[in-house]
C-alpha cells in the first residue's frame, strides 16, 4: 500500500513462477509535474507543500475546491517492458471530529445538504453525464456543501464529479429498514460494507460511512448486531479512520426510540456520529 499523507493504495500485483513484476509509482499534481515518486508494491510518498482538497463552500474560488493529483502506479516484467499502468485521482486532506464540530483540515465544516437519490425523472435511474452536471450545479446553486448516497453506493462517474467539484459524502451502504438480524444478514451487510469500504477507501469527497438507514434498531438483537458491523466498518477502514454512522428516523426528543439519547442500548455510543433523517415538504 502506498500512503501519501493522508492518502493510502493498495497496489496488488501478480507474480507469476517465471517472471518477477516490479511497480513504479509517481504522483503527479494537476500540471502534470511529478511531486513525489516511488518504486515497490508499498511505500509512503512525502508531498512538501502540498495542496490540499478542500470542500467548494471552504474556500473563496471554485478553483480551490476540489484539488486532485494523480497517482499513477506502472508494472514492468524482467526485461523491463511495461505490462499495466492504473491511475487514481486522489486529495490530502485530513478528517477529525469533537462532540461539537466535525472539521477538514482542522477547520469547523457545517453539512447542508440531502439525502440524494441516484436518479432523475426524465432518464430514470441511469448514467447520463450531462444530468449529473446539471443535478450538482443545482446543489451547489442552493448552497449545499453534501449530500448521503441514500441508500446504496452510488455510480463511480458521480463519485468522480464529488470529488472534482469538493461536495462532501456520507457513504452509505445497501441496508435500508433493517428489521431482522440474523447470521445471513450479517454475512450480506459485511460484504456489502467490505465492497463498498475497499472502493471508496481513497476518495477525498467521502469523510463518513453510514452502515444502515432506518432499521429496526429498537429491538434488542439490533445492538449486538451494530456492534459487529460497527467494529468491522472500522477495521476496514483503519488507516483513514472516518467516523461511522448510522440513519435514524426518530427526532433526538423520543428518548424510546433513538439511540443517541437511549443509555440502555449501546448503539449509538458504539457510532462515532449520529444521523437522522427529516422530511421537508
Amino acid at each position: 500500500s502506498y500512503a501519501v499523507r493522508a492518502i493510502d493504495e493498495t497496489v496488488n500485483t501478480v507474480r507469476s513462477n517465471t517472471r518477477a513484476i516490479d511497480v513504479t509509482v509517481e504522483l503527479h499534481d494537476q500540471d502534470g509535474n511529478v511531486v513525489g515518486s516511488a518504486v515497490g508494491s508499498s511505500g509512503e510518498i512525502a508531498v512538501p507543500n502540498a495542496k490540499l482538497w478542500w470542500p467548494y463552500t471552504m474556500v473563496q474560488n471554485d478553483r480551490d475546491a476540489g484539488y486532485l493529483y494523480k497517482l499513477v502506479a506502472t508494472s514492468y516484467d524482467s526485461g523491463s517492458n511495461e505490462r499495466d499502468v492504473y491511475r487514481l485521482n486522489v486529495g490530502i486532506r485530513t478528517i477529525s471530529w469533537t462532540d461539537r464540530q466535525f472539521l477538514i483540515n482542522n477547520k469547523p465544516f457545517y453539512f447542508r445538504g440531502f439525502g440524494r437519490h441516484e436518479d432523475f425523472n426524465v432518464r430514470g435511474k441511469g448514467i447520463d453525464n450531462v444530468m449529473l452536471v446539471k443535478d450538482h450545479n443545482l446543489i451547489k446553486w442552493v448552497g449545499a456543501n453534501s449530500y448521503r448516497t441514500s441508500h446504496y453506493p452510488y455510480a463511480e462517474e458521480i463519485m468522480d464529479l464529488t470529488d472534482r467539484l469538493g461536495i462532501v459524502i456520507i457513504d452509505e451502504v445497501p441496508a435500508v429498514s433493517i428489521n431482522g438480524f440474523g447470521a445471513g444478514l450479517l454475512a450480506n451487510h459485511k460484504q456489502q460494507l467490505k465492497e463498498l469500504i475497499q472502493r471508496d477507501k481513497n476518495r477525498p469527497s467521502v469523510v463518513m460511512w453510514s452502515v444502515s438507514n432506518e432499521p429496526r434498531s429498537d429491538r434488542p438483537e439490533s445492538e449486538p448486531y451494530f456492534k459487529e458491523i460497527i467494529s468491522y466498518a472500522r477495521e476496514l477502514d483503519l488507516k483513514h479512520r472516518r467516523p461511522i454512522t448510522l440513519v435514524t428516523n426518530h427526532g433526538v426528543s423520543d428518548k424510546s426510540r433513538n439511540f443517541c439519547v437511549d443509555s440502555i442500548s449501546g448503539q449509538y455510543q458504539t457510532c462515532d456520529l449520529c444521523c437522522g433523517r427529516r422530511f421537508f415538504t
